[in-house]
Formats: C-alpha cells, structure tokens, sequence
C-alpha cells in the first residue's frame, strides 16, 4: 500500500539477490526493505542538515545536549507538474535534556556469581549504582488475569505515597509498559503514583506480546532524576532466547511488609544494588547481600 500511494518511495529500498546488496530503485522486483537511505543517503528531503541546525540552535538555547522527537510531513517532494506542490515540513514533538553527567560515574565490570543476582539485562537506561534500596514493589503475575490494570495502578499509587513519606526509594517491577495509555499493554499509572521508585523494571506480559517502552512514557522524569530504567524477558531464574530476567520466585519467598490483591511490597534489613552501565546499556540487580 505504500508503494502503491508514493510514501515508500522516499524510505523504502529493494534487496537484490542477485548480487546481495541494497538498491533505491523500486522499479526492480525483489523484497522491499525500509531503509531510509533516499532520505538519509541520497538528501531527497534535506532532514540531516536541517536537524543538525535545529540541535545547535536548541542546545545553544536550553544550554545542555539534549534529545528532540520529531516527525516529517515529506509534502509532495517527489511531485511533478503540480502548480503549488507542498514543501516538506518538519514538526517539533518533544524536546528533552539528557543529563549526561550521570555518565560521569564509571561503572567496572564485576563478576557477579549467579546467586547473588536478582536480575540482570542488557535494555538498560541509567547510569551508576544504586545501592540504597531496601523495598521492593512488584506486581503478582498470576494475579493480572484476576485484576484489572488499572485497579493494579492505584494499588501501586497506594504502596508508592506511603513510602515516598517515609522517604524510602524503592525497586519497582511490573508487567508490560508502566504509563502505558492501554490498559491491555501494562500498568496505566501516571508519574505521582511511582514516583518514589529509584529502579523501575519491565517485565514480559504473560500471554500478550508487548514491545518495551525503555521508560518512554516518563522519559523526562526519569533521565532528569537519574531513575533506572530496566527491560528483561524472563521472570524465572534463567534467561530467555530474548536475554534478560528477574527473579520474582525469589521475591515470592520473602516475606512482604504489605501486600495487596494484585502487588506485594517486601523490605530487606541488607539493601539491594543495582549496577547498571549506561555507555553499554547493560544493567544487573544483586540480593541483599546474606541471601
């Protein structure tokens, strides 16, 4: 459909098996590929350029690099003949500072054994150890097909209030996207209701295939106050083929300090540490240490 109405002209390519390579040439047969190359290769609309400029002119005016989201209307770039063809047109969505003196912080690889991990992934957000975390909150798995998402949210919400007045950061995990505007894709809740939560980690939604967010929804909240962000597979013990995991078998064997129909909150007297390395984007939760 999209070769057929033009837009794959401007981001689509064809495979060539002939003699394997890349072409922007959409008259020739074979597999379509969405490359961007005629964009980003060939300047058929001159984004590069133009978000080059743009970033200097943000970045001098907010003073700190920074992340910008954007979308393109190609306008009618590839028409020919019209009397008034619409220019291209670039849109500015979000523009967000990256902190980056959370970098500052080296993290050295360490060699952990498997049973001080709790959990360990390579989609991490974040940078420095975390080591002061004595409370856990994560959601039940088997108890989502019980309650709703939103009836999970205001539990979480609920937990959240009583230890940010306790002034205590806590480890949150749950299914799916937390923020998330669908119910159905994970936790629906709004920042107030985790905003105690100093290591946030998504979870596989059992039965749903839902693709991770990297914390996208509170991307601002969570990059300004140097909150980690961690996406792993498996809940179980071990890793699956999609690398990553956390242990809530583990978790489900401690006793908890307040529990709910759908989350369980559980405190250690040894706090828990999370490593996570934000030049490779990996990230590993340890135990407390004595368990």
């Amino acid at each position: 459909a999209a070769e057929e109405d033009g837009t794959l002209a401007h981001v689509g390519s064809v495979y060539s098996e002939a003699d394997d390579a890349i072409r922007e040439n959409l008259s020739l047969a074979g597999p379509r590929v969405v490359t961007f190359n005629n964009v980003l290769k060939w300047g058929s609309v001159p984004l590069g350029p133009v978000l080059v400029d743009v970033l200097r002119a943000l970045r001098a005016g907010m003073g700190c690099a920074l992340e910008l989201e954007f979308a393109v209307d190609l306008g009618d770039a590839d028409a020919v003949g019209r009397e008034r063809p619409r220019s291209p047109t670039l849109y500015l969505l979000q523009i967000r500072p990256m902190p980056t003196h959370f970098l500052n912080q080296q993290i050295d690889p360490i060699a952990f054994s498997a049973e001080q991990l709790l959990g360990q992934t390579d989609r991490a957000l974040g940078n420095g150890v975390y080591d002061d975390l004595y409370d856990v909150v994560y959601v039940k798995e088997e108890a989502l097909g019980e309650v709703d998402t939103r009836t999970v949210a205001r539990q979480v919400g609920e937990i959240n209030r009583v230890l940010q007045r306790e002034q205590r950061p806590f480890l949150l995990i749950g299914p799916g996207r937390w923020g998330s505007s669908d119910p159905a894709l994970g936790i629906p809740v709004e920042w107030k209701q985790i905003a105690g939560a100093r290591v946030i980690a998504e979870t596989k939604m059992r039965g749903r295939e839902v693709d991770p967010s990297q914390g996208t929804h509170f991307f601002q909240n969570i990059t300004s106050l140097g909150v980690g962000y961690l996406t792993v597979s498996a809940t179980g013990r071990e890793p699956d083929a999609a690398g990553g995991f956390i242990d809530l078998a583990w978790l489900a064997r401690q006793p908890a300090c307040t529990e709910t129909t759908a989350v369980r909150h559980v405190r250690f007297s040894a706090p828990l540490a999370a490593h996570l390395d934000g030049r490779n984007g990996t990230g590993t939760i340890l135990k407390p240490s004595g368990r």
